[in-house]
C-alpha cells in the first residue's frame, strides 16, 4: 500500500495498493489499463512519453533492522529516497538479479527431493518388480519437469531481465501478413 502522486501533483490522501494505483495513472494518461495481457518493451515503437509517478510507502515492523536492502527491478532508473535523503540504488538492482537467478538453483534443489522420493516410493516395495516400473516413470516425469522449468526460468531470465541491461531495440516491426510493396499500389475493385 502506498501514497502516489502522478507529474508533481500532491500525494493522494489514502494509501492504495499497487496494481490500482497504478491503473488510477493510466486513466488519468489515457493508456489501456493492465488486464492481464502486457506489451513486452521489445514490440512497443511509438515514442513513449515520459511520466513520473512519486511513491511514498509507510513500512512498519515489529523488528528493529539494520542494513535493511531493496530489491528493485530496472534499479537504474528508479530515483528512491528514504527521509529526504538519496539512497545508492546500483548494487540493488544487481542483487535482484542474483536472487532472481537463484531460483534456477532452488529448482535443482527440488528436482533432486523429487528424485530422491521416488527412490524411496520404488524402495519401500523391497521388491526389484515394483521398484523399476516405479523408478522408470517417476525419474522420467521428474526429468520433464525439470527440462521445462529449465527452459521456461532461463528463458525469462534471458529475456527480459538480462537483454534488459544492455539491448536496444530498433529496427521495424514484424508483420509477415502484411502487403508491402515497394513500387505498386494494389487496389481492390
Amino acid at each position: 500500500m502506498a501514497r502516489f502522486a502522478l507529474d508533481g501533483d500532491e500525494l493522494s490522501g489514502e494509501e492504495e495498493e499497487l496494481l490500482r494505483a497504478d491503473n488510477i495513472c493510466r486513466e488519468k494518461l489515457g493508456f489501456p489499463l493492465r488486464s492481464g495481457a502486457v506489451m513486452q518493451p521489445w514490440v512497443i515503437h511509438e515514442p513513449v512519453p515520459e511520466h513520473k509517478i512519486k511513491l511514498r510507502f509507510t513500512i512498519d515492523s515489529a523488528l528493529a533492522l539494520d542494513g535493511v536492502s531493496l530489491a528493485l527491478e530496472d534499479a537504474e532508473k528508479a530515483q528512491i529516497t528514504l527521509n529526504g535523503q538519496a539512497v545508492d540504488n546500483t548494487v540493488t538492482g544487481w542483487f535482484g538479479d542474483i536472487l532472481s537467478y537463484s531460483r534456477i538453483m532452488a529448482l535443482m534443489l527440488a528436482g533432486s527431493v523429487i528424485a530422491t522420493v521416488f527412490n524411496t516410493i520404488g524402495g519401500i516395495a523391497n521388491t526389484l518388480w515394483l521398484f523399476i516400473p516405479v523408478f522408470i516413470i517417476g525419474h522420467s516425469l521428474n526429468f520433464a519437469l525439470n527440462l521445462l522449468g529449465c527452459y521456461v526460468h532461463d528463458l525469462r531470465l534471458q529475456c527480459l531481465e538480462y537483454f534488459g541491461k544492455f539491448y536496444k531495440d530498433g529496427g521495424r516491426a514484424f508483420k509477415p501478413l502484411e502487403v508491402s510493396t515497394k513500387y505498386y499500389d494494389i487496389a481492390e475493385e
